[in-house]
């Protein structure tokens, strides 16, 4: 299957890894896990540390949500990180949301990017978290992007290497929709968000040698078809699915996507990005937009 950056560049997609699963999002198979809070006003702020200058997007495999049929949506009270596994847990705030988190005894920053091809995202901690009534999430919007697309992240040890080999992934709560985004294998998908995992090389000061073809996945934003965002979902993703796009190669200095490894040793950053799809034929690609809410992130042991 092949597909087209809105760069021009033409790209082959590689096959899913043999046996490899759906995730079941949404908490368990059978079950919607959802959050009432509706609040998807714009937040006015941007907050930028340690920006990303990847331009990758894509990759081999999906994580998707359950969407069992029902009256309509059906949210718990809350959807919490994991206990001592929590990385970023929007706290309850009766004033302003905190700008930054602390996550293994250091302050760490939430950062945005995009391909510059329109403003950048507006990225803040808001109210509207999954927790608690008064809780706060990360929440960024944007609108406009014609090349790769937009994304916001955050680091692990302040663009430092952090060893997260004794864990098996990563499960977040997503609420949000987007528009012009695409999913696995380069089809257009609305509603998707690409998480992705930066690594670095301990020889290297942290740089990251694949140069923004990074391991990902794709998660749903939604919990249903129509893309309804009334309610959080949950996306969990293992480590052992991963997969790179393989669009950098070992000629510009990557290692060989054939046989790359996610190595959660060499984790630096993970990202949320809103990659964009353009039809194989050479078609004007649909500007990428999001409005996106992310909260109770944890470690899968």
């Amino acid at each position: 299957m092949s597909g087209r950056l809105a760069s021009g560049l033409y790209l082959t997609a590689y096959a899913l890894l043999a046996g490899a699963s759906v995730v079941t999002a949404c908490g368990g198979t059978g079950t919607r896990n959802t959050n009432p809070n509706t609040d998807l006003s714009t937040s006015a702020s941007s907050t930028s540390a340690g920006e990303s200058t990847s331009n990758s997007t894509g990759n081999d495999t999906t994580a998707q949500s359950d969407t069992t049929a029902d009256s309509g949506p059906s949210c718990p009270v809350t959807c919490p990180a994991s206990g001592s596994n929590t990385i970023f847990q929007g706290a309850a705030a009766s004033g302003a949301c905190p700008s930054s988190f602390s996550f293994n005894g250091s302050t760490q920053y939430w950062f945005n990017y995009s391909d510059m091809t329109a403003t950048a995202p507006a990225a803040a901690a808001d109210h509207g978290g999954c927790d608690t009534s008064d809780g706060c999430a990360y929440h960024t919007t944007g609108s406009g992007y014609t090349n790769y697309g937009a994304g916001v992240g955050f680091t692990f040890a302040s663009n430092a290497i952090f060893d997260a080999s004794s864990y098996t992934g990563i499960s977040v709560w997503l609420k949000g929709t987007t528009k012009g985004t695409r999913t696995a294998g380069y089809s257009a998908a609305d509603n998707t968000v690409h998480v992705k995992f930066v690594t670095g090389s301990p020889d290297d000061a942290g740089v990251d040698p694949r140069n923004g073809d990074d391991f990902g996945l794709y998660c749903p934003t939604t919990a249903d078809d129509a893309g309804t965002a009334d309610c959080y979902v949950q996306c969990q993703i293992p480590f052992a699915m991963l997969q790179r796009d393989g669009f950098h190669s070992v000629d510009s200095g990557a290692p060989d996507p054939a046989t790359d490894m996610f190595d959660p040793q060499n984790l630096v950053k993970v990202q949320f990005e809103f990659s964009s799809y353009t039809d194989s034929d050479g078609g004007v690609p649909v500007p990428v937009s999001f409005d996106l809410w992310i909260d109770g992130i944890s470690w899968m042991q």
